[in-house]
């Protein structure tokens, strides 16, 4: 009888020893879990208070925009993840010209915009595909006077007519003459130096923020800037070489 109280009271105070130490395993798991919230909670809060602001796209901003203070806003960001050149303020940005496509939430750096006066560059409004050929001489005209940089012209040529098959008819003396329209729906850039503006609705705009009174057919205008692809240029280049170029203004809006 006397074994088997003993072998209970060595059970009782072993489950004892078992209790204890499960809940000093339990109180050194909390702290533990503790700590590491706290620090966790301490970095976070370092990374805030080291955080550094970042000018982003608020929504996507086209190639050529003039940038308005609704498509910006300013976002902290990690050291880590922030951009070592990008603006800090919305105002450094508002007025500048997107340079190329900015997407949405982007950090504007100064590669992606342009000052607005330089952004009136030729480059700046030549079309993605395209090449800016300036046709020059004073028989470059058409359009009554009426045509602006953002129209859309059909290019022809006056050439003598046996350049077709290259045999003139020298018995007659006679060189009839054609006229031949080699390119369409090509888009003028720039009449002399007056090039066009960007407008931000697009390029079917009937809004044209150029100097709007200058006119192809002023005697001081000596050229007309076309926007065509490489192979239009060779083409536009041969016309020019071997014929009289007029330009034939085409209806706001048709582009067949």
């Amino acid at each position: 009888m006397a074994s088997i109280v003993a072998q209970r009271g060595g059970r009782s105070r072993g489950n004892v020893w078992i209790a204890l130490a499960a809940v000093a395993l339990g109180v050194i798991t909390a702290a533990l879990i503790i700590n590491y919230l706290r620090s966790q909670e301490g970095e976070r809060r370092a990374l805030t208070d080291a955080s550094i602001p970042v000018v982003v796209a608020a929504r996507d901003i086209p190639l050529g925009t003039n940038i308005t203070s609704s498509m910006l806003e300013v976002k902290r960001v990690t050291p880590d993840v922030a951009i070592t050149s990008a603006y800090a303020e919305s105002a450094q940005v508002v007025g500048l010209r997107a340079r190329a496509a900015i997407a949405s939430g982007a950090q504007i750096v100064p590669a992606m915009v342009v000052q607005s006066g330089s952004g009136d560059a030729l480059s700046f409004v030549v079309p993605p595909g395209k090449r800016a050929v300036a046709i020059t001489g004073s028989n470059v005209i058409g359009g009554g006077g009426h045509i602006r940089p953002g129209d859309f012209v059909d290019v022809m040529v006056v050439f003598e007519a046996w350049k077709l098959n290259g045999t003139p008819d020298q018995a007659n003396n006679q060189r009839p003459r054609g006229v031949y329209t080699v390119l369409q729906n090509v888009e003028v850039l720039a009449v002399s130096s007056a090039a066009q503006k960007v407008a931000e609705s697009g390029p079917d705009t009937k809004e044209k923020k150029d100097a709007d009174t200058t006119s192809l057919d002023k005697s001081d205008n000596k050229s007309v800037t076309l926007a065509v692809d490489p192979s239009q240029a060779q083409l536009l280049f041969l016309a020019e070489v071997e014929g009289k170029i007029r330009l034939a203004l085409r209806p706001f809006g048709e582009r067949d």
